[in-house]
């Protein structure tokens, strides 16, 4: 992981743009904006992505969203925080593999209370809904960082967005025992083999 500050003085109309040992002065926000967003298309030729930025000790993930706001005169310090495509997909399966039980967890209370008829609140589905769009996400991006060769890897994406599809069409047409087995049968036993997949994937990075 590598980091890379932008430094504003406050009350200042510059921006002082340190690059690993390289130093950029800007002379506004718009400037700085032109100036990161060069860095940030340098980066597309090596193992290298802009993971987030830090504006005043605060973490974000899009600057843009900070430079053009009116707040953007307060702004004091801004560091790139940069990571290899192998460190972000690492934090990606550590965040996944602890998310996992969490998800599997709440699915399970959803297929119970659907089997014997219980009411189940939109409020109890959220979590579970966000959980399933978020893994989905994941498999996408991780597919990029770990590259397309992994036919593995595609065929659990393939699968997870299958049912992502199945579950609405269920929700849909109201086939809670339909919606049942999806998540029973489908869900969890996909979540047992990208736990498995991950946890072998990453063994066998850490060996090499």
């Amino acid at each position: 992981m590598a980091r890379y500050e932008v430094i504003k003085q406050k009350g200042c109309d510059f921006m002082r743009i340190t690059i690993g040992e390289k130093t950029v002065i800007a002379t506004n926000s718009d400037h700085a904006r032109e100036i990161i967003k060069g860095y940030e298309q340098s980066l597309t030729e090596g193992d290298l992505i802009i993971s987030h930025f830090l504006i005043d000790g605060v973490e974000a993930v899009d600057i843009d969203d900070y430079l053009n706001g009116k707040a953007s005169q307060e702004i004091e310090n801004i560091t790139i925080i940069v990571k290899t495509l192998k460190e972000l997909a690492t934090e990606a399966i550590d965040s996944f593999l602890d998310y996992i039980p969490s998800l599997q967890e709440g699915i399970s209370d959803a297929r119970e209370k659907l089997t014997i008829g219980e009411p189940f609140s939109q409020s109890n589905w959220l979590p579970i809904i966000e959980g399933l769009d978020w893994t989905s996400q994941l498999l996408n991006n991780f597919s990029t960082l770990i590259g397309n060769e992994n036919e593995r890897m595609l065929d659990l994406a393939t699968r997870w967005q299958k049912q992502l599809v199945e579950m609405l069409s269920a929700w849909e047409a109201g086939d809670t025992v339909l919606l049942a087995d999806i998540l029973e049968y489908e869900f969890l036993e996909i979540l047992d083999e990208l736990q498995t997949f991950f946890q072998q994937y990453q063994a066998v990075k850490t060996e090499h």
